[in-house]
């Protein structure tokens, strides 16, 4: 998780996501790092459940085509909304937009 500096939720997310509930339980018991138990507890409780403001059926509806890279922007707008940066749809759209160009029927 990179504890030798600050770290991002985003960054504990990725890092976190693949482990059962159980590695999970036995990661934060096994740590010896308060920071690194803190993030686990944080990403249990908090981080793994965030939604993001725009679906990937939504952006599809929009016209945007499905595949790689729409889930690539997808976690980019995942990871945005987790540290702040994407705080509501229409920046997450902004974002697609950027990254995707415009939509197929837009």
């Amino acid at each position: 998780l990179g504890l030798q500096r600050a770290f991002k939720p985003s960054e504990a997310v990725q890092a976190l996501e693949r482990l059962s509930l159980d590695e999970l339980l036995f990661c934060m018991a096994r740590a010896a790092d308060e920071r690194c138990r803190s993030a686990i507890s944080s990403y249990i409780t908090t981080w793994r459940h965030y939604q993001t403001p725009v679906s990937g059926q939504e952006l599809i509806a929009l016209g945007f085509v499905p595949g790689r890279e729409l889930g690539r922007v997808l976690r980019l707008i995942r990871d945005g909304g987790l540290d702040g940066a994407i705080r509501d749809k229409a920046a997450a759209l902004e974002l697609a937009l950027q990254q995707l160009g415009a939509p197929q029927n837009g």
